[in-house]
């Protein structure tokens, strides 16, 4: 009797220590940190330069209608924030 006994005793120890050992291998390789992948760029000096073109209309609460001879292109918008 007492040999079956420790017979399961043993058993259950082993499929438990088995189960743990996968287990954390398992974590490890799920929890394990993914490299950062990096771009290496060689620092320049130099102007830093930024264009934009965009089209539009503007809207305002006082207008007034401007009627040219020619057609005309728009080269600047002079205002200030908050006008």
């Amino acid at each position: 009797m007492r040999s079956k006994k420790r017979s399961k005793i043993k058993k259950w120890i082993t499929i438990s220590i088995v189960i743990i050992v996968v287990v954390g291998f398992g974590a490890a390789f799920l929890l394990r940190p993914t490299p950062t992948r990096y771009e290496s760029v060689v620092a320049e000096t130099g102007d830093i330069t930024t264009y934009y073109s965009f089209s539009g209309n503007i809207a305002t609460k006082n207008r007034q209608t401007v009627i040219s001879e020619k057609v005309m292109q728009i080269s600047e918008i002079v205002m200030l924030e908050g006008d």
